[in-house]
């Protein structure tokens, strides 16, 4: 007997249900599938599948009575019922046709237009959420995730770092480069270095400063960059010391000093007053090896005697090279510093004298800790994390927005379902407005990141440094908006729709002037509102913890004068200045400078405090010091003349400071900070020490701590050389000035070329100038903070007082009852600024332990303030209830103005 499906299945015998389990499974296949199948047809399709399905397991069995079949038997009829899912979905494609779909995009945008201010209101919305989001995600592109544009085999690129001890981020010496390079671990395909410097360029006329990268001539293929114009260096170009003065322009050098003329190509150019022949122009895109800085000639490693002081080809001590990898496919960075990490150690046993604990440490270009990627990365991390909390609070008053307005239109849907829509059909249609205003949103959104990209070029102070800031917009630009714009627009209208659909039909339909949507709904929007403050607390808490870290930085005792001082670079090198006449040319400076009215004092140092990156380091000894168990003695320090100390105002504390005696020709010289005299004498008897720095040298001096890096950093162990002893040409006039420095620029210029018209004076900047370069980060953060947090406490405060507004407007016949019945207006206030402060002060609570949870990471980015600051919780707390004290004070002064008459009437 064939079993009839409205029936059910023909009547079997206890112990036939093991048999008929394939069809058991089969049927549950159905029952799973079905809810994907259009209601309307959902009855229909399971009966017709149960049938099809029960006379094909008696076409198997031979009879309906059920035997036990073969497992290949089972499996066809398993298989059969898989077709349960194609078609379920063929039906439910069916129902989503293109043309209803797009008759649901149509009726939405008809709707949109019909309320022009709720859409207004929701495209400004998502357009600032959404271009805050975009800005940030193309500063990421384009300095971490494209750090080096224009190179096109950056993927498989890595950068290395020489290892000690207690480091992970020094440079690499030609000598171990090139001992590594000829080893070539496993894994690791090519490997090139290069060497970021200032030069002098001349073609005709006076120089001008430029900067040259000196790269192995390996350089452009490892980074795969090929020429706009002639041709770029190769290995040939690599060989032998002094033998190819050669170079290569960068396209934005060619543009700007050649005009883009072809006819450079086999020009000659002079580089540092030595003759180059120009080979080729890079590629348009590419602005050298170092991230976020802009190279303008490119010089092969073997004339680098030319380019920068000494012999460093030779000089395996001498760490000055950033050295970059290529990987072979499929080879990861572990597999890369196994190899390299095993080279190291060789080089460790056969050079022990400078590379006894030395090794190499691999890091992608993202994760470059010496490289701009390495200052920016915690910045943008920071910044991602503020965007995406805007972009939270935009969604939160855009939920709270189509939850208001769902509960305007619940008449218009309770008539759509009283004439047969089903509810999915309602959704879809919500869906398909919210998803138009995904894309406006989106569009408004990459407008606001066009303009806003540009403002990262603004917060970069003038520097010596040729930071580029350009952001390159890419085409992921427009496709990450509409993706996010998608993503916030369909996940948090998602519960505004479930319950626009689900309105009380009868209520709806009398259209009830009381209804104001439900309980459920008003706890939803009170808890979106909660949300906004809260988000918004925990904003303004960062605003006010960064905005202290940037008035502490500029007022934190760095150990010199900032008020009153100029800068201005000076390099001999070019000129052929050696050491001797060198001496002479800046000795004769300081004194025609100290002449100049207004001047107090004049110096020289190599490197200067408060500089991206510190001064120079070295590892070294102390006499009679005893160092710990794995313990490094790395000295910071640097060159300076003997008026050093005086111009910029470091106290003595102990000792004497260099005179002219301090020359090298007699005992070894050196001035030490207080930290690294309490740290290696702590019994207070430093003066007279010695540090053994290749040769023994005596302190005979200690000073004042100087801060050489941002505000607030620790200070570390810090000596000073005289620069008599340890030249340098390439170094910086500091200048201590009575009133503005402004005024002696032009006098300072001159003085220099009446010395020398040769040599030029060029990056010129006052003290503060100087302080505002290592400030910027701090700045950024702060400044965007700021702006960030007081949207997110307007975007709260409206999202509050809309509530607030639709609440009245809805409890009209109520608040006017209360006034018929006696109730004053001073409680009408009451009620309703006591509900907008009741829900401001349940976010601000949250706010506030959120941010004493999260903000300790954020903690090394602070200077002179803790995670948990007071002042801050309390200036946000106080900004936020203040703001919705205002915020509700508008709706309830609306409310008890109320006329109870027209009120009960109105109803």
């Amino acid at each position: 007997m064939t079993p009839d499906p409205d029936l059910g299945p023909a009547p079997r015998r206890a112990d036939d249900a093991p048999a008929r389990l394939p069809l058991r499974l089969a049927r549950a296949a159905v029952h799973l599938v079905a809810p994907i199948v259009p209601a309307d047809r959902r009855a229909g399709w399971r009966r017709q599948w149960e049938a099809d399905l029960h006379y094909q397991w008696a076409f198997l069995t031979g009879d309906a009575a059920g035997h036990r079949v073969s497992p290949a038997r089972a499996l066809d009829l398993l298989s059969r019922a898989g077709g349960v899912v194609p078609h379920a979905l063929a039906l439910r494609y069916r129902s989503w046709t293109m043309p209803t779909l797009m008759s649901d995009l149509r009726y939405g945008a008809r709707t949109l237009v019909s309320r022009p201010g709720f859409a207004a209101v929701a495209v400004l919305l998502l357009g600032l959420g959404i271009g805050a989001n975009a800005t940030v995600f193309a500063w990421v592109q384009n300095f971490l995730l494209r750090p080096l544009p224009g190179a096109t085999h950056v993927s498989d690129v890595v950068v290395l770092h020489g290892t000690t001890k207690t480091r992970r981020d020094i440079s690499m010496s030609y000598p171990n480069f090139a001992d590594l390079a000829a080893r070539r671990p496993d894994g690791v395909l090519d490997l090139a270095a290069e060497r970021f410097t200032a030069v002098n360029v001349r073609t005709s006329g006076d120089p001008e400063r430029a900067w040259a990268e000196i790269v192995t001539g390996e350089f452009f293929e490892l980074m795969g960059v090929q020429p706009a114009e002639g041709r770029v260096l190769s290995p040939d170009d690599d060989r032998t010391p002094g033998g190819h003065p050669v170079t290569v322009l960068s396209y934005r050098y060619w543009q700007r000093r050649f005009q883009a003329d072809p006819a450079v190509i086999g020009s000659t150019l002079s580089i540092n007053g030595h003759p180059y022949t120009v080979v080729g122009v890079s590629a348009p895109d590419f602005r050298g090896g170092m991230p976020a800085m802009s190279t303008d000639v490119f010089v092969p490693m073997m004339m680098q005697a030319s380019l920068t002081p000494g012999n460093r080809l030779v000089e395996r001590g001498n760490a000055w090279l950033t050295v970059y990898a290529r990987l072979a496919p499929g080879t990861g960075i572990p597999t890369a510093q196994a190899g390299l990490s095993a080279v190291a150690a060789q080089l460790a046993a056969e050079f022990p004298d400078v590379n006894t604990d030395r090794g190499i440490a691999v890091y992608p270009l993202s994760g470059d800790p010496q490289s701009a990627t390495g200052i920016f990365g915690p910045v943008f991390m920071v910044l991602g994390a503020v965007v995406g909390i805007v972009l939270l609070i935009v969604c939160a008053n855009l939920a709270s927005l189509l939850i208001v307005r769902g509960a305007s239109r619940q008449r218009e849907i309770a008539v759509r379902l009283a004439l047969g829509a089903s509810r999915a059909r309602i959704i879809r249609q919500l869906l398909a407005e919210n998803v138009l205003l995904a894309i406006a949103g989106a569009a408004a959104g990459v407008v606001f990141a066009v303009w806003a990209s540009r403002l990262f070029r603004g917060f970069v102070p003038p520097s010596p440094l040729p930071i580029d800031a350009t952001v390159q917009l890419s085409s992921w630009l427009p496709l990450f908006s509409l993706g996010l714009a998608l993503a916030a627009t369909i996940v948090f209208g998602l519960l505004p729709a479930l319950q626009a659909s689900r309105p009380g039909l009868v209520p709806a339909l009398r259209e009830s002037r009381g209804t104001t949507g439900g309980r459920r709904r008003t706890r939803l929007r009170n808890l979106l509102v909660a949300s906004q403050v809260a988000l918004s607390a925990l904003l303004l808490v960062g605003a006010a913890l960064f905005a202290r870290t940037l008035a502490n930085a500029e007022r934190f005792d760095v150990g010199f004068d900032l008020d009153r001082g100029l800068l201005a670079s000076v390099d001999l090198l070019p000129a052929g200045y050696d050491q001797p006449r060198g001496l002479d040319l800046l000795a004769r400076l300081i004194a025609e400078v100290e002449r100049i009215p207004g001047v107090e004092s004049a110096a020289i140092a190599r490197d200067l405090p408060l500089k991206l990156g510190g001064g120079s380091d070295t590892s070294g000894r102390i006499e009679g010091y005893e160092p710990a168990r794995g313990e490094e003695i790395t000295l910071f320090y640097d060159r300076v003349s003997p008026g050093f100390f005086r111009t910029l105002g470091v106290p003595l504390r102990d000792g004497r400071v260099f005179t002219a005696r301090d020359d090298g020709t007699g005992e070894h010289a050196v001035v030490i900070n207080e930290t690294m005299a309490k740290r290696y004498w702590p019994d207070g008897k430093a003066v007279g020490g010695r540090v053994w720095l290749g040769e023994w040298a005596t302190v005979i001096g200690v000073v004042g701590d100087l801060t050489y890096t941002t505000p607030g950093a620790a200070p570390v162990a810090f000596m000073y050389l005289p620069l008599a002893e340890y030249y340098r040409p390439d170094v910086t006039l500091i200048v201590r000035t009575k009133g503005d420095p402004d005024g002696i620029v032009r006098p300072v210029r001159q003085a220099l070329a009446g010395l020398d018209p040769d040599v030029p004076l060029f990056d010129v900047r006052t003290m503060a100038q100087h302080r505002d370069m290592v400030l910027f980060i701090p700045r950024i953060v702060a400044t965007l903070l700021g702006a960030l947090g007081a949207a997110a406490m307007v975007l709260a405060a409206v999202g509050l007082y809309g509530l607030l507004a639709f609440s009245v407007s809805q409890r009209t016949p109520e608040i006017g009852i209360r006034l018929a019945l006696g109730a004053q207006r001073g409680q009408v206030y009451r009620l309703v600024v006591g509900q907008g402060l009741w829900l401001a002060a349940s976010g601000v609570a949250i706010g506030l332990g959120l941010a004493a949870l999260l903000l300790p990471l954020a903690s090394s980015q602070l200077i002179g303030v803790g995670p948990r600051d007071v002042v801050a919780y309390a200036a946000a707390a106080f900004v936020l209830l203040g703001g919705a004290f205002l915020a509700s004070y508008l709706p309830a002064r609306r409310a008890a103005r109320v006329d109870p008459i027209r009120a009960l009437r109105y109803e």
